[in-house]
C-alpha cells in the first residue's frame, strides 16, 4: 500500500512528501527493494544525489532486487558527472535482466 501511494505521489510531483511516507514502512519492514527505488527516485528528482544513490544502490542489492532502482541508480551517477560508473552499472543491470526476463519485464516497460 505505501509503494502505490508513494509512485502517485511522485506523479504529482511531490517527491518530498514520498521520503517522509516511505520513512515509517522502511523502518518496520525488511527494507524491500521497490520502497527503497521510490524513496530514491524522490531524492533523485530533489537533486539529492547521495541520499538518492544509496536508497538506489540499496534497491538493486535487495531481495528481489529493483530494476528500476537499478536503472535509476544509472541516471543518478551520470546526473553526479560520473558517467562511466553510470555505463558500467547499466550494462552490469542489462547483463542481470537477461536472465531473469520475465520478473525483470514489468519494471523496465515501466520506465519506458
Amino acid at each position: 500500500l505505501a509503494a502505490l501511494h508513494a509512485r502517485h505521489l511522485l506523479r504529482r510531483g511531490r517527491s518530498a512528501e514520498v521520503v517522509s511516507r516511505v520513512a515509517a514502512p522502511l523502518a518496520i519492514e525488511p527494507p524491500r527493494g521497490a520502497l527503497l527505488a521510490l524513496r530514491g527516485e524522490a531524492y533523485l528528482r530533489q537533486g539529492e544525489y547521495e541520499s538518492a544513490e544509496r536508497d538506489l544502490r540499496a534497491a538493486w542489492s535487495a531481495s528481489p532486487p529493483s530494476y528500476r532502482g537499478a536503472f535509476l541508480l544509472g541516471e543518478c551517477l551520470r546526473e553526479q558527472g560520473r558517467r562511466e560508473a553510470a555505463r558500467e552499472h547499466l550494462l552490469a543491470v542489462l547483463e542481470a535482466s537477461a536472465k531473469e526476463p520475465p520478473r525483470a519485464a514489468p519494471e523496465l516497460v515501466e520506465l519506458g
